[in-house]
């Protein structure tokens, strides 16, 4: 039998696996948990993962980060330029519901709207999984204030105190936002359930702000957004935990 276990850059030796201290295997396996992250047993309860009533909790505090805004205002591109810098993973809102319109199909903006609902709570659900997981994590989608702060907050309630977020509300000049749904409209790797076209003439778009949730705020022009990427890029990565 081998007794020793390369895996990476730790090591696990049969002990660990079979042996250990065999009238506390909570014991034994939180300190073959800790051995995994790096993290010494004992140190600061926000810092780390323990073992409590059986389940593991979180390693660290998680950064949120939502991207929002109304289509076509960068967030997606902005979005993409986050993930990629932070090596985070990203969640789009459009990206989640594009397959469902290829398998549902959404005829009219009703049903679009309902697809958009059922998008979004996969999203929340997604960025449970991963918060619970200690790993940072991007959002982007036109997110309603005063619907979506329940149902994100309730996706995510057992860990609500140790998530930090930061919020990102992206906007753009109206011909220029009107432009960029012009050619989302006429490009035909697009589906045509999400409207783009209607979102272009709609003379009254709904009010779109921050959620009503604590952390950092920033607004992004995206009318200017090469020059503004780079610095948003700095402030976010200071508050990152």
């Amino acid at each position: 039998m081998m007794d020793h276990l390369q895996l990476g850059p730790i090591s696990i030796r049969q002990h660990d696996l079979v042996g250990g201290d065999r009238n506390n295997a909570a014991a034994e396996l939180e300190s073959l948990f800790f051995r995994f992250h790096g993290v010494s047993v004992g140190a600061e309860p926000g810092a780390a993962r323990g073992l409590k009533s059986g389940t593991l909790t979180q390693v660290r505090q998680a950064h949120l980060i939502l991207i929002t805004g109304l289509p076509g205002t960068g967030k997606s591109t902005l979005a993409r330029a986050l993930a990629l810098h932070f090596a985070v993973p990203l969640i789009c809102k459009d990206t989640v519901k594009e397959p469902l319109l290829d398998v549902i199909g959404a005829p009219d903006r009703v049903e679009s709207r309902r697809l958009s609902d059922a998008s979004f709570a996969v999203m929340f659900a997604l960025a449970r999984e991963c918060l619970h997981a200690g790993v940072d994590l991007i959002l982007e989608g036109n997110f309603r204030p005063g619907q979506h702060e329940t149902e994100l907050l309730a996706a995510i309630s057992p860990l609500v105190e140790s998530v930090h977020v930061t919020q990102v509300l992206c906007r753009a000049s109206e011909p220029v936002r009107i432009a960029r749904l012009t050619a989302r409209a006429a490009d035909p790797s697009r589906h045509a359930g999400h409207r783009d076209a209607d979102l272009a003439v709609d003379q009254s778009p709904p009010p779109v702000d921050f959620l009503a949730l604590s952390g950092e705020r920033f607004v992004f022009n995206s009318d200017a957004e090469s020059a503004q990427i780079q610095s948003l890029l700095e402030l976010i990565g200071r508050q990152r935990p």
